[in-house]
Formats: structure tokens, sequence, C-alpha cells
């Protein structure tokens, strides 16, 4: 979406990753949000060195269209005991 400077003189980035429809995006996001979490944090600390700045990194996970997966439906293979 954009940066913010701070008054701090630290550095906000914003971003959105859009995708298809709302099994994507928890596929990208992964379980508790971890692929995400991990990824704003790599970045952050990439650009903190490269630039010599505190930044920080904020990424959206947005999908276009809600679906639900043939698991949610109750459609997905059978669970073994």
């Amino acid at each position: 979406v954009g940066w913010t400077p701070r008054l701090d003189g630290s550095l906000l980035i914003e971003h959105e990753l859009i995708v298809q429809d709302s099994v994507v995006a928890r596929m990208v996001a992964g379980t508790r949000n971890m692929i995400v979490a991990r990824l704003q944090y790599q970045v952050s600390y990439k650009l903190r060195k490269t630039w010599n700045t505190n930044v920080e990194v904020k990424i959206w996970v947005v999908a276009l269209q809600s679906r639900l997966s043939l698991k949610d439906r109750g459609l997905g293979p059978p669970r073994e005991l």
C-alpha cells in the first residue's frame, strides 16, 4: 500500500498480497499466520540492515472472493483414526 516515515525516524511499510480466494489466502498465510509473520520479520531485518534505520513491515493477505474448501464443506477425504 505504501510507506510512512515516523517521528522517531523509523519507517512503516504496508503491503497487501491480493489472492484469488479465501482458500488460497489461508495457504499463503499459513498456520496461525506464521508464513506472513516470518516474511514480515525477514523483510524488516533485510531492510533495516540495508538502510541502517528501523523498519517495520506490515503485510495483509486479501482475498478477492470467499470460498469454502472441500474440508470445510465436509467433502474431503475421510479421517483415519
